[in-house]
């Protein structure tokens, strides 16, 4: 009976089995085999008999000299080499496939960043395609190296520089400026100067940290102590929707989506310094590839208004 008619059931086949098979065919001893793999003979036999038995052939002809193909076998080695061929494929898919999917990257940073650029970011098609999992964290800035000590994180979008451990590298990836945000009908619209903005209240940033809750810096020119408080929050989009239903003013980045700033607007106070802050992108570099790290900054950026 040729190869061709026999009823072979490939997954019963093992890759690790036809291995051995081209491997003894080339030795002809499985003495000799056997001390090349660190194994016993036996070990060798073993799994030269579980092919025989799967293919239903006498695959070795056995003397004292050592072993050689028998006619059958060398009839089935065609087969044989299609489906190794096809098995190294299948395993190597499979092996692809895990590593995609253990492939998970955890990103810390503000939430403003977090939901106006990151969140596109990762839903961009290029970084979709490369089929990573991510988790998206809103920490408190003096939280963000604490949680890269700890392993919680791969990666960090953050507002100016940070003093990080050597293992991690920072790369300045943008610039954003900050603006005074008001309802579109605010009165401060008419008489944009200092002495009136402090005049009415300002919507703060706060963050939770283990200490507890935390008072942020809204990088706002004017001091603190000669403002007030009217409201604490911490998103940028909550405090955007203070700002539109109130008399409040908010200190922010310009980053927002159009159809926020239809119900508000900036405004610009001539004695009241231009802010603007890089944003740099830090990596613990053993921990992500310099091609998925590039690729996530390249794509940051195109969600830049």
């Amino acid at each position: 009976m040729s190869y061709q008619n026999r009823n072979i059931n490939i997954q019963d086949i093992k890759i690790k089995e036809i291995q051995i098979f081209f491997e003894l065919s080339s030795i002809n001893s499985i003495r000799e085999l056997a001390r090349r793999r660190s194994v016993q003979p036996g070990q060798i036999s073993k799994t030269i008999n579980s092919l025989e038995k799967k293919l239903g052939v006498i695959l070795f002809e056995r003397s004292i000299g050592g072993v050689n193909l028998t006619p059958s076998a060398k009839e089935m080695i065609p087969i044989l080499q299609k489906i190794y061929d096809a098995c190294y494929e299948i395993q190597d898919l499979e092996n692809h496939k895990k590593e995609i999917f253990q492939k998970k990257i955890t990103i810390a940073s503000t939430s403003f960043l977090t939901s106006e650029i990151i969140t596109q970011m990762i839903s961009s098609q290029k970084i979709i395609k490369k089929g990573i999992g991510f988790s998206l964290l809103d920490l408190a800035p003096s939280e963000f190296v604490q949680a890269g000590l700890l392993g919680g994180i791969q990666l960090c979008f953050h507002i100016g520089k940070i003093d990080w451990p050597r293992t991690w590298t920072s790369k300045k990836v943008c610039s954003l400026e900050w603006k005074l945000y008001c309802r579109k009908d605010h009165p401060i619209l008419k008489s944009p100067t200092t002495k009136n903005v402090i005049q009415y209240p300002f919507v703060y940033p706060i963050y939770w940290t283990k200490g507890g809750i935390q008072r942020g810096n809204d990088l706002c020119p004017i001091p603190v102590r000669h403002r007030m408080v009217r409201a604490e929050t911490t998103t940028a989009a909550s405090a955007l929707q203070i700002v539109k239903s109130t008399n409040s003013l908010a200190f922010l980045p310009d980053i927002f989506k159009r159809s926020i700033h239809s119900d508000t607007r900036t405004v610009t106070i001539k004695d009241i310094k231009k802010v603007v802050k890089p944003i740099y992108a830090t990596v613990k570099s053993d921990l992500m590839t310099k091609n998925d790290y590039e690729d996530l900054i390249q794509e940051f950026n195109k969600q830049l208004p």
